[in-house]
């Protein structure tokens, strides 16, 4: 049975490195948004990573705002507070190795464990599942015999093969 459950409402989480960001909830429309993004970007470029696009994409539909994120400028001190942008996040989430797999980890894992939980009581489609059921591609039959077993006897002596004795 379905269960309706009313989205929790945007909430500041810790990311690494002294970011904070506001992260909205809505699996369907951020799993659409990472599909979308990874389908953009590898019809846009057959060599571009189609997983990287789908958690920058989740990201990207996810996160509404940032703290802790800071950007070069030609001031003499060097750095400001970066204002939000998608363009930032997706610069940020490229150069960034640790706060991409805490996207991965924190905003993606949550959306592929909710697909894994849909589609729990069916194997994979790819044959992959670690539940996996029986397999539809088939057996191959034996092969039948071609000929009756033989069994191998000694030959036959001839005359002149006796003792000679």
């Amino acid at each position: 049975m379905a269960v309706i459950r009313k989205l929790a409402d945007p909430a500041w989480r810790d990311a690494p490195g002294g970011i904070r960001v506001l992260i909205r909830s809505g699996p369907t429309e951020a799993l659409s948004a990472a599909r979308r993004a990874s389908r953009a970007a590898v019809t846009a470029d057959a060599s571009a990573d189609p997983y990287l696009h789908f958690v920058v994409g989740a990201a990207l539909w996810s996160t509404q705002d940032w703290a802790g994120v800071e950007q070069l400028t030609d001031e003499e001190d060097g750095v400001a507070p970066a204002p939000f942008s998608r363009d930032l996040l997706t610069d940020l989430l490229r150069g960034d190795p640790e706060l991409y797999d805490w996207y991965e980890s924190e905003v993606v894992g949550p959306l592929l464990e909710l697909l894994s939980e849909k589609n729990g009581s069916r194997p994979s489609a790819s044959g992959t599942s670690p539940t996996e059921g029986p397999s539809t591609a088939g057996t191959a039959p034996s092969p039948a015999p071609t000929s009756a077993p033989t069994i191998s006897t000694p030959p036959t002596p001839t005359p002149d093969s006796g003792s000679g004795s």
